[in-house]
């Protein structure tokens, strides 16, 4: 990782101490990880009911796009996940879904939804506070568990309640508790690769991997 962590952690909120951070050993790392309320382990139960997902199958097709909007979302790189995204949001939208889980959607997306959702869209970088503390991150995957908004992100900045290892990590947001959100330009940042299912959004709305897995 890069020592230059310029566009990482905010001008006005302190910076993480990354010597003391790469002298940790992997057994502090750990155990800081665990102590971390907002980090979600991976131990046995976590993967009881784990099955493998397959990546969804691309289709190439030719459409026929006014000029000016294809234009549009050409400015900036990845403009074909973007498309995918959006369609997938507008099919998850009218799509007749069985069972109670539909009726436990959110009537009204909250204004923070409709942030989150721009920027999964547009590939910005959320700045916001959560649970008290300045949060840097991108959204991954959003939706809703028990009827309440909430996503599935990578925090790679800003606070926690530990410092955060080199690289950031993985947080589940309830976005209730999500508050002075704005989006910033910036490099998409992503953990490792989850090909296991997440547990994190019970009914998903948009999901950037349904686009282009990490």
């Amino acid at each position: 990782m890069s020592d230059d962590t310029s566009g990482t952690t905010s001008k006005t909120e302190p910076k993480t101490d990354w010597r003391r951070l790469r002298s940790m050993t992997d057994e502090e790392i750990r155990a800081a990880i665990i102590d971390d309320p907002d980090a979600r382990p991976t131990d046995e139960a976590f993967w009881e009911n784990a099955r493998v997902v397959a990546p969804q199958r691309k289709e190439t097709v030719t459409m026929r796009l006014d000029a000016d909007l294809l234009e549009w979302f050409r400015r900036d790189s990845g403009y074909q996940t973007r498309i995918n995204a959006i369609l997938r949001a507008y099919m998850n939208a009218h799509m007749g879904e069985p069972s109670s889980k539909a009726m436990t959607r959110t009537p009204v997306p909250s204004s923070v939804y409709k942030l989150f959702e721009q920027a999964m869209i547009s590939g910005k970088q959320v700045l916001c506070t959560y649970k008290g503390r300045h949060r840097e991150l991108c959204p991954i995957i959003l939706g809703h568990s028990k009827g309440r908004e909430k996503a599935l992100t990578y925090q790679f900045g800003g606070q926690s309640n530990t410092d955060l290892p080199p690289g950031g990590q993985w947080r589940c947001l309830w976005l209730s508790e999500v508050s002075n959100v704005r989006l910033r330009d910036g490099p998409w940042h992503v953990g490792d690769r989850h090909s296991q299912p997440q547990d994190c959004v019970e009914l998903v709305d948009l999901d950037v991997n349904a686009a282009k897995r990490l």
